[in-house]
Protein backbone atom coordinates (compact mmCIF):
# COMPACT_ATOMS: atom_id res chain seq x y z
CA UNK A 1 0.00 0.00 0.00
CA UNK A 2 3.13 2.48 0.73
CA UNK A 3 2.90 5.92 1.87
CA UNK A 4 -0.52 7.71 1.37
CA UNK A 5 -1.44 9.33 -1.44
CA UNK A 6 -3.54 12.24 -2.64
CA UNK A 7 -6.27 10.60 -3.38
CA UNK A 8 -6.28 8.36 -0.96
CA UNK A 9 -5.67 11.58 2.07
CA UNK A 10 -9.29 12.91 0.34
CA UNK A 11 -10.73 9.25 0.83
CA UNK A 12 -9.88 9.46 4.18
CA UNK A 13 -11.52 12.86 4.93
CA UNK A 14 -14.65 11.81 3.78
CA UNK A 15 -14.41 7.90 4.57
CA UNK A 16 -17.14 8.84 7.39
CA UNK A 17 -19.34 10.76 5.70
CA UNK A 18 -19.66 8.94 2.69
CA UNK A 19 -20.68 5.38 4.42
CA UNK A 20 -23.50 7.56 6.56
CA UNK A 21 -25.09 7.66 3.24
CA UNK A 22 -25.31 4.37 2.70
CA UNK A 23 -25.74 3.09 6.42
CA UNK A 24 -28.19 4.13 8.03
CA UNK A 25 -28.99 3.51 12.43
CA UNK A 26 -25.27 2.48 13.20
CA UNK A 27 -23.44 5.82 13.44
CA UNK A 28 -21.25 4.01 16.18
CA UNK A 29 -20.49 1.38 13.62
CA UNK A 30 -19.20 3.82 11.10
CA UNK A 31 -17.23 6.43 13.63
CA UNK A 32 -15.66 3.17 15.20
CA UNK A 33 -14.69 1.68 11.21
CA UNK A 34 -13.92 5.01 9.69
CA UNK A 35 -11.42 5.74 12.98
CA UNK A 36 -9.51 2.10 12.59
CA UNK A 37 -8.87 2.57 8.89
CA UNK A 38 -7.05 6.40 9.50
CA UNK A 39 -5.27 4.57 12.43
CA UNK A 40 -4.45 1.91 10.08
CA UNK A 41 -3.15 3.80 7.23
CA UNK A 42 -1.67 6.90 8.73
CA UNK A 43 0.97 4.47 9.93
CA UNK A 44 -0.19 4.78 13.70
CA UNK A 45 -1.38 0.79 13.57
CA UNK A 46 0.63 -2.27 13.78
CA UNK A 47 2.18 -2.66 9.99
CA UNK A 48 2.75 -6.31 10.83
CA UNK A 49 -1.08 -7.06 10.84
CA UNK A 50 -3.44 -7.27 8.26
CA UNK A 51 -4.70 -3.60 7.10
CA UNK A 52 -7.88 -3.89 9.34
CA UNK A 53 -9.43 -6.77 11.36
CA UNK A 54 -13.20 -5.85 12.27
CA UNK A 55 -15.72 -8.06 14.46
CA UNK A 56 -19.11 -6.87 13.24
CA UNK A 57 -21.65 -7.88 16.26
CA UNK A 58 -25.23 -7.40 16.15
CA UNK A 59 -28.70 -8.89 14.95
CA UNK A 60 -29.51 -10.25 11.81
CA UNK A 61 -30.40 -7.31 9.03
CA UNK A 62 -29.17 -4.23 10.86
CA UNK A 63 -26.57 -3.68 8.36
CA UNK A 64 -23.09 -5.75 9.46
CA UNK A 65 -22.70 -6.70 5.52
CA UNK A 66 -23.88 -3.61 3.97
CA UNK A 67 -20.95 -1.97 6.22
CA UNK A 68 -18.53 -4.57 4.49
CA UNK A 69 -19.67 -3.97 1.05
CA UNK A 70 -19.60 0.23 1.36
CA UNK A 71 -16.72 0.24 2.83
CA UNK A 72 -14.98 -1.71 0.43
CA UNK A 73 -16.40 0.58 -2.33
CA UNK A 74 -15.98 3.76 -0.32
CA UNK A 75 -11.97 2.95 0.50
CA UNK A 76 -11.06 0.43 -2.80
CA UNK A 77 -13.33 1.70 -4.99
CA UNK A 78 -15.63 -0.71 -5.62
CA UNK A 79 -17.66 -3.43 -3.89
CA UNK A 80 -16.05 -6.05 -6.08
CA UNK A 81 -12.90 -6.09 -3.98
CA UNK A 82 -14.96 -8.21 -1.47
CA UNK A 83 -13.95 -11.69 -1.20
CA UNK A 84 -16.74 -13.25 1.04
CA UNK A 85 -16.47 -16.60 3.24
CA UNK A 86 -20.32 -18.36 4.26
CA UNK A 87 -18.88 -19.91 7.53
CA UNK A 88 -21.42 -22.02 7.90
CA UNK A 89 -19.38 -23.73 5.24
CA UNK A 90 -17.05 -24.75 7.35
CA UNK A 91 -18.68 -26.22 10.77
CA UNK A 92 -17.38 -29.53 10.48
CA UNK A 93 -13.35 -29.80 12.16
CA UNK A 94 -12.07 -31.15 8.86
CA UNK A 95 -13.00 -28.24 6.91
CA UNK A 96 -10.29 -26.24 7.75
CA UNK A 97 -8.20 -27.19 4.83
CA UNK A 98 -10.84 -26.13 2.54
CA UNK A 99 -10.88 -22.53 4.16
CA UNK A 100 -7.26 -22.10 4.02
CA UNK A 101 -6.75 -23.11 0.74
CA UNK A 102 -9.69 -20.91 -0.86
CA UNK A 103 -8.44 -18.34 1.64
CA UNK A 104 -5.03 -18.66 0.32
CA UNK A 105 -6.18 -18.61 -3.34
CA UNK A 106 -8.33 -15.75 -3.16
CA UNK A 107 -5.86 -13.44 -1.38
CA UNK A 108 -2.83 -14.53 -4.26
CA UNK A 109 -5.05 -12.90 -6.86
CA UNK A 110 -6.46 -9.92 -5.32
CA UNK A 111 -4.26 -8.60 -2.55
CA UNK A 112 -5.50 -5.74 -2.04
CA UNK A 113 -9.35 -6.76 -0.70
CA UNK A 114 -11.58 -6.77 1.86
CA UNK A 115 -12.12 -10.15 3.04
CA UNK A 116 -15.37 -11.05 4.45
CA UNK A 117 -15.98 -13.84 6.95
CA UNK A 118 -19.94 -14.10 6.98
CA UNK A 119 -21.87 -15.26 10.74
CA UNK A 120 -18.50 -16.79 12.11
CA UNK A 121 -20.36 -18.45 14.72
CA UNK A 122 -21.38 -21.44 12.92
CA UNK A 123 -17.74 -22.13 11.82
CA UNK A 124 -16.10 -25.07 13.73
CA UNK A 125 -13.96 -23.41 16.09
CA UNK A 126 -10.57 -24.64 14.93
CA UNK A 127 -11.23 -22.07 12.44
CA UNK A 128 -10.69 -19.50 14.81
CA UNK A 129 -7.04 -21.00 15.57
CA UNK A 130 -6.41 -20.45 11.82
CA UNK A 131 -7.48 -17.04 11.98
CA UNK A 132 -5.40 -16.10 14.93
CA UNK A 133 -2.25 -16.66 12.71
CA UNK A 134 -3.76 -14.18 9.74
CA UNK A 135 -5.72 -11.37 12.29
CA UNK A 136 -2.01 -11.96 14.07
CA UNK A 137 1.10 -11.98 11.79
CA UNK A 138 -0.77 -10.71 8.63
CA UNK A 139 -0.61 -14.49 6.79
CA UNK A 140 -1.52 -17.46 6.35
CA UNK A 141 0.96 -20.91 5.99
CA UNK A 142 0.31 -23.54 3.78
CA UNK A 143 1.11 -27.05 4.14
CA UNK A 144 3.68 -26.46 1.43
CA UNK A 145 5.26 -23.96 3.50
CA UNK A 146 4.19 -21.49 1.18
CA UNK A 147 2.86 -18.01 2.67
CA UNK A 148 -0.08 -16.05 1.65
CA UNK A 149 0.27 -12.19 2.43
CA UNK A 150 -2.75 -10.38 3.87
CA UNK A 151 -0.82 -7.22 5.29
CA UNK A 152 -2.52 -5.46 2.79
CA UNK A 153 -6.32 -6.72 3.05
CA UNK A 154 -8.89 -5.59 5.20
CA UNK A 155 -11.01 -8.22 7.29
CA UNK A 156 -14.18 -8.40 8.71
CA UNK A 157 -15.87 -11.27 10.70
CA UNK A 158 -19.89 -10.63 11.26
CA UNK A 159 -21.27 -12.43 14.20
CA UNK A 160 -25.01 -12.99 15.32
CA UNK A 161 -23.88 -14.36 18.43
CA UNK A 162 -25.69 -12.33 21.88
CA UNK A 163 -28.35 -11.08 19.33
CA UNK A 164 -31.17 -12.04 21.80
CA UNK A 165 -29.10 -9.62 24.26
CA UNK A 166 -28.46 -6.68 22.19
CA UNK A 167 -32.67 -7.04 21.08
CA UNK A 168 -33.55 -7.82 24.59
CA UNK A 169 -31.14 -4.35 25.74
CA UNK A 170 -30.50 -2.14 22.87
CA UNK A 171 -28.98 0.21 25.19
CA UNK A 172 -26.23 -2.93 26.50
CA UNK A 173 -22.49 -1.72 26.76
CA UNK A 174 -19.78 -3.50 24.18
CA UNK A 175 -17.78 -4.67 26.88
CA UNK A 176 -20.81 -6.28 28.53
CA UNK A 177 -21.66 -8.05 25.78
CA UNK A 178 -18.25 -9.32 25.13
CA UNK A 179 -17.84 -10.58 28.29
CA UNK A 180 -20.77 -12.69 28.30
CA UNK A 181 -19.70 -14.36 24.77
CA UNK A 182 -16.37 -15.07 26.71
CA UNK A 183 -18.45 -16.61 29.80
CA UNK A 184 -20.46 -18.81 27.47
CA UNK A 185 -17.18 -19.88 25.59
CA UNK A 186 -18.78 -18.94 22.06
CA UNK A 187 -14.97 -17.17 21.42
CA UNK A 188 -11.93 -17.36 23.99
CA UNK A 189 -10.24 -13.67 24.59
CA UNK A 190 -7.13 -14.27 22.96
CA UNK A 191 -8.77 -14.17 19.70
CA UNK A 192 -11.43 -11.39 20.22
CA UNK A 193 -8.29 -8.94 21.48
CA UNK A 194 -6.47 -10.21 17.49
CA UNK A 195 -9.41 -7.77 16.11
CA UNK A 196 -8.55 -3.93 15.43
CA UNK A 197 -11.89 -3.24 16.57
CA UNK A 198 -14.58 -5.21 17.89
CA UNK A 199 -17.85 -3.38 16.79
CA UNK A 200 -21.45 -3.42 18.06
CA UNK A 201 -24.53 -2.80 15.95
CA UNK A 202 -27.54 -1.97 17.52
CA UNK A 203 -31.30 -3.07 16.92
CA UNK A 204 -32.94 -0.57 14.56
CA UNK A 205 -36.03 2.00 15.02
CA UNK A 206 -38.66 2.66 12.65
CA UNK A 207 -37.27 5.91 11.93
CA UNK A 208 -34.45 4.58 10.70
CA UNK A 209 -36.52 1.84 8.58
CA UNK A 210 -38.30 4.42 6.68
CA UNK A 211 -34.78 6.07 5.96
CA UNK A 212 -33.61 2.51 4.83
CA UNK A 213 -36.71 2.15 2.77
CA UNK A 214 -35.72 5.22 0.43
CA UNK A 215 -32.20 4.30 0.21
CA UNK A 216 -33.75 0.45 -1.11
CA UNK A 217 -36.50 2.60 -3.19
CA UNK A 218 -33.50 4.64 -4.94
CA UNK A 219 -31.63 1.98 -6.19
CA UNK A 220 -34.55 0.30 -7.38
CA UNK A 221 -35.36 3.08 -9.37
CA UNK A 222 -32.26 3.76 -10.47
CA UNK A 223 -31.90 0.37 -12.08
CA UNK A 224 -35.33 0.78 -13.78
CA UNK A 225 -34.90 4.24 -15.54
CA UNK A 226 -31.00 2.47 -16.21
CA UNK A 227 -32.45 -0.98 -17.86
CA UNK A 228 -36.27 0.67 -18.99
CA UNK A 229 -35.76 4.23 -19.16
CA UNK A 230 -38.94 4.75 -16.46
CA UNK A 231 -38.67 7.42 -13.92
CA UNK A 232 -40.12 5.66 -11.08
CA UNK A 233 -42.01 8.31 -8.53
CA UNK A 234 -43.12 6.65 -5.40
CA UNK A 235 -45.63 8.64 -3.09
CA UNK A 236 -44.61 9.45 0.74
CA UNK A 237 -47.76 7.20 1.26
CA UNK A 238 -45.96 3.81 -0.11
CA UNK A 239 -43.23 4.30 1.59
CA UNK A 240 -45.01 4.36 5.34
CA UNK A 241 -46.38 1.30 3.78
CA UNK A 242 -43.53 -0.15 3.44
CA UNK A 243 -41.77 0.87 6.49
CA UNK A 244 -44.56 -0.10 8.79
CA UNK A 245 -44.86 -3.83 6.97
CA UNK A 246 -41.09 -4.23 6.78
CA UNK A 247 -40.40 -3.12 10.62
CA UNK A 248 -39.06 -5.86 12.62
CA UNK A 249 -36.67 -5.63 15.28
CA UNK A 250 -36.15 -9.18 15.16
CA UNK A 251 -34.76 -9.66 11.32
CA UNK A 252 -33.85 -6.04 10.91
CA UNK A 253 -34.55 -4.76 7.37
CA UNK A 254 -34.44 -8.01 5.82
CA UNK A 255 -38.39 -7.92 5.79
CA UNK A 256 -37.92 -4.03 3.63
CA UNK A 257 -36.54 -6.08 0.70
CA UNK A 258 -39.74 -8.20 0.70
CA UNK A 259 -42.42 -5.47 1.18
CA UNK A 260 -40.53 -3.39 -1.73
CA UNK A 261 -41.01 -6.19 -3.81
CA UNK A 262 -44.67 -6.68 -3.21
CA UNK A 263 -45.46 -3.52 -2.97
CA UNK A 264 -42.98 -1.31 -5.95
CA UNK A 265 -41.26 -4.29 -8.25
CA UNK A 266 -44.58 -6.44 -8.68
CA UNK A 267 -46.77 -3.39 -9.90
CA UNK A 268 -43.31 -2.41 -11.82
CA UNK A 269 -43.90 -5.52 -13.63
CA UNK A 270 -47.68 -5.65 -13.99
CA UNK A 271 -47.13 -1.87 -15.80
CA UNK A 272 -44.69 -3.30 -18.34
CA UNK A 273 -46.69 -6.34 -19.31
CA UNK A 274 -49.55 -3.72 -19.65
CA UNK A 275 -47.91 -1.85 -21.93
CA UNK A 276 -45.68 1.05 -20.25
CA UNK A 277 -43.17 2.27 -21.93
CA UNK A 278 -40.29 5.05 -21.33
CA UNK A 279 -41.49 7.52 -19.23
CA UNK A 280 -43.07 8.38 -15.92
CA UNK A 281 -44.46 5.53 -13.96
CA UNK A 282 -46.46 7.18 -10.49
CA UNK A 283 -46.77 4.44 -7.76
CA UNK A 284 -48.89 5.93 -4.88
Amino acid sequence: LGALSTDETARLRVLEERMRTKIIGQDEAVRDVAAAIRRLRTGIADPKKPAGSFLFLGPTGVGKTQTAKVLAESYFGHANTMIRFDMSEFALAGSIEMLKERLARSIELAPLSLVFFDELEKAHPTIHNLLLQVLDEGRLTENDGRTANLKNAIIIATSNAGSADIIANPEIEKKTLIAMLIERGIYAPEFLNRFSAVVLFSPLDPSETKQIARLMLAEVAERVLADKKITLQVSDAVIDQIAAVGFDPQFGARPIRRAIEELVENKIADAIIAGAGEGTLVLD
